[in-house]
This record gives structure tokens, C-alpha cells and sequence, in this order.
């Protein structure tokens, strides 16, 4: 009923003669149930949406997205806005399906939550999340484990690199072995929670009294994939002493040189 009520206060829909030759599209009742992080139900929800995949592009839309920023994007608007010195308000407008206000302490929480999950929450301590001068390969003749599980322990950081850039690079070498993962993988895995757990409160810190110049750089190893000789490049960029964007990445070729390979990045 509140959902209908929403539909008519906003004035969502206008009653009109069906158009000749017009595809109609029907509407559907989605039901949840939200639970809170105790897995109690907090409230039933019931949301109506329309089944947009009978239309056609092209003939009965032109173009269909998500007005969503990226990430950098955002990054950058924090950037300028300490730059500037400047107040940042962060709002929740219901019935827009946007999240509630973040919490100060929200990426902590979770990085803790996913300590626990995996049963880390007392495991030894390392200084880097990966082995000195050791990459993982396929290992194709180790002892495999659940994939299930492994997906889990790899996309749980991944999420966290949206404001820890030092667990990119890792995390995105951990993912390649998502198909046929090892004990190997599995452990390579398991040192990013070790990591992890001593260096929980990290995160991104713009500071005000800073310049608001663009820096960039960007570095390659030489043939660092054992399995397919591909080299993989990393890169980052500053507003002043800011990071705003990083990444890491496999070279979609192979190169017979490190020149070659520093050239492509």
C-alpha cells in the first residue's frame, strides 16, 4: 500500500487510451524481507516494477543507464571539496532506492565483520599482503578446494579496494585463479585477511593544505604471469598529494621486452 501511495504522491503513471501498435509493458510485485545484521526481520518490503525487457531499443527507448558516478569521480569531488576547504553533505531521498548515510567507521566495520566471517579475526600478523618475489601460477597439479568458498574470500577484499589501494594488487592476482583454485590460491588468499588484520584503520586521507596539481604514474613488471607470460602494469593518480585513482591490470599481450611492456602501460 505505501509503495502504491509513493506512486501516486509523485505522480509516477498517467491513465490514457491505449495507443495503436504501442507495446505495453506489465508490471510485476517484487517482495524482501529486510533483516538486520543479527538476521532478524526488521521489515517486509514489496516494490513494484515495471518488465522492461519487452522493449526494444531503438524502437521503444533510445538509450537505457544507471545515473550512478564512478568511483573516481567521487574520489575526486572529496579531493577538491578538502581542497577547498568546503563542507560535503551526504543525503538519503526515499523512494529513490539510494543508500542511507555512510557511517564514519564503515569500511572498519566491515573489514572486521570480514575478519570474523573467515574465522581471521586472531591470525598472525604479516607486514605485506603478498610473498616477497612470489606470484601464484595455476598450479595445476596442487590440491584443489571448494570454489565457493574461495570466490568469498576473494571478493570480500575486493570490495575493500575501493578505498585500499594497496590490496589491489594482490587481490586482482587472487582472482584469476577463481575457476580451479588451490591450496595454494587459498593461501595466497588467506595472507590478504593477515594482512588485513593489521592494518584495519588504513584508508584514504585527503588533507586541505595541499596543491590541486594532477600527477600520474604508472610502472609494469616484465612477463610477471607465470602462466602466460603477460606483463602487469600498475598506475595511480594524485590531485596534489590526494589519490584519487589506481589500478592494476594484465597486459592483454605478451611483449619481448620490459621497454615494450612500460610503452603499452
Amino acid at each position: 500500500k505505501k509503495e502504491l501511495n509513493e506512486f501516486e504522491l509523485l505522480e509516477v503513471w498517467e491513465l490514457i487510451p491505449r495507443p495503436y501498435k504501442v507495446v505495453v509493458i506489465t508490471l510485476k510485485w517484487i517482495y524482501k524481507v529486510k533483516l538486520n545484521e543479527l538476521g532478524e526481520i526488521l521489515k517486509s518490503k514489496a516494490r513494484l516494477v515495471s518488465r522492461g525487457y519487452r522493449q526494444e531499443e531503438g524502437i521503444d527507448f533510445e538509450e537505457s543507464f544507471a545515473p550512478v558516478a564512478r568511483l573516481d569521480v567521487i574520489r575526486i569531488f572529496f579531493a577538491y571539496a578538502a581542497h577547498m576547504n568546503t563542507i560535503v553533505y551526504q543525503m538519503d531521498v526515499k523512494t529513490t532506492f539510494l543508500n542511507d548515510m555512510l557511517r564514519e567507521e564503515f569500511y572498519s566495520k566491515y573489514a572486521l565483520e570480514s575478519l570474523k566471517k573467515y574465522g581471521m579475526e586472531s591470525s598472525d600478523l604479516v607486514d605485506i599482503p603478498t610473498v616477497e618475489k612470489s606470484k601464484l601460477d595455476e598450479d595445476t597439479q596442487g590440491k584443489t578446494v571448494d570454489p565457493t568458498y574461495y570466490h568469498g574470500m576473494v571478493g570480500t577484499p575486493m570490495y575493500l579496494t575501493t578505498s585500499r589501494p594497496d590490496l589491489t594488487f594482490v587481490v586482482c592476482m587472487c582472482a584469476r585463479y577463481q575457476a580451479k583454485p588451490t591450496e595454494k590460491h587459498l593461501h595466497g588468499a588467506k595472507r590478504i585477511f593477515k594482512y588485513l588484520r593489521g592494518t584495519i584503520n588504513r584508508g584514504l586521507w585527503y588533507a586541505k593544505d595541499s596543491s590541486n596539481a594532477l600527477t600520474a604514474y604508472a610502472d609494469t613488471d616484465h612477463a610477471g604471469c607465470k602462466d602466460t607470460r603477460r606483463s602487469t602494469f600498475g598506475s595511480m593518480q594524485l590531485l596534489g598529494d590526494r589519490l584519487v585513482s589506481w589500478s592494476s591490470k594484465r597486459q592483454k599481450s605478451v611483449t619481448i621486452s620490459s621497454t615494450k611492456a612500460e610503452y603499452i602501460a
